[in-house]
């Protein structure tokens, strides 16, 4: 099968070019790509030579974002370090290593419309048989004892397992796009960046009602400044329907380029205005530092 035999076959379109840039990585954009459920595929190709698919995975929030997680994750991911370098080989031998995606499709199924793209990223795997795939992100599920992952919350090096522990404690409400994205985030993010999540976390488990519980979302609109349309972590108290009740919220958590938290704005205190981004319309704010809250909570909420 040729290249454009595998791309009329699976129809997907060229999307991004991987280059090397001194001793990084980047994918470089082709044309235009959208933001929605997509698969995509990494594939290695030498002129004279057989094309090879390297890697199939899938993308949430479009596949641009996607990569952008990526090329941190070649960085900050012990996995990704090692796709990094397997992808550096495939350049230094001279093949040129192209990114092609295609948009999901959707289906009704309890009558809510959902995508594919888990299905087809399987379907996928079945077919080419990619050579780099492999268990990449750190699972949203651990459990552990409570008492014990409060106590070691702030200990150096940010443990997943006990991220997931605390968002699944009270997790009652998620899509399986934001859980993927959420994934790769975590996946992307520095050390610092993860320590700085389980700290956050750590500290509202603390203060947080037992009948709050969380609900992840691919992200809200009219957010403060940063925090729009970013996988969001909310802790609100459900309703007899089992939905989140109206004027409950006390905490959101935007897993964005950096992870910030939110609060009503009703909670701000009026001295630290001068340090947080408000969003008048959704009555919310943002501690424009996330770590500065963290260490003096005090300072920011009444």
């Amino acid at each position: 099968m040729t290249i454009k035999e595998l791309i009329d076959q699976f129809d997907l379109t060229h999307t991004h070019t991987l280059v090397l840039q001194g001793e990084s990585l980047v994918f470089e954009k082709v044309g235009d790509s959208n933001k929605r459920a997509s698969v995509y595929v990494w594939v290695a190709n030498k002129a004279g030579s057989d094309y090879r698919v390297l890697y199939v995975g899938k993308a949430g929030k479009g596949v641009h974002l996607r990569c952008t997680q990526h090329v941190g994750g070649f960085v900050n991911s012990g996995t990704g370090r090692k796709n990094a370098s397997e992808l550096k080989r495939y350049l230094n031998d001279g093949y040129d290593v192209c990114v092609y995606a295609r948009e999901s499709s959707v289906m009704e199924i309890f009558g809510e419309t959902v995508s594919l793209y888990s299905a087809e990223e399987d379907a996928l795997c079945a077919a080419l048989s990619p050579v780099m795939n492999r268990a990449v992100f750190p699972a949203v599920d651990a459990r552990t004892d409570k008492e014990s992952v409060v106590q070691s919350a702030t200990t150096a090096g940010a443990s997943m397992e006990v991220v997931g522990y605390l968002i699944n404690g009270r997790l009652v409400q998620s899509t399986a796009v934001s859980t993927d994205d959420l994934s790769a985030q975590l996946d992307a993010y520095t050390d610092d960046q993860r320590l700085s999540v389980k700290k956050l976390l750590t500290h509202l488990e603390t203060h947080l009602e037992p009948e709050h519980r969380a609900k992840l979302i691919g992200g809200y609109s009219g957010q403060p400044k940063g925090c729009s349309g970013r996988t969001t972590l909310t802790y609100a108290i459900p309703g007899p329907s089992g939905r989140m009740g109206a004027g409950t919220w006390k905490a959101r958590v935007y897993f964005g380029d950096q992870p910030r938290v939110g609060f009503p704005l009703a909670r701000l205190k009026s001295t630290a205005r001068g340090k947080v981004d408000i969003a008048e319309s959704a009555d919310t704010f943002s501690p424009q530092s996330t770590d500065d809250f963290i260490e003096h909570p005090n300072d920011y909420l009444v």
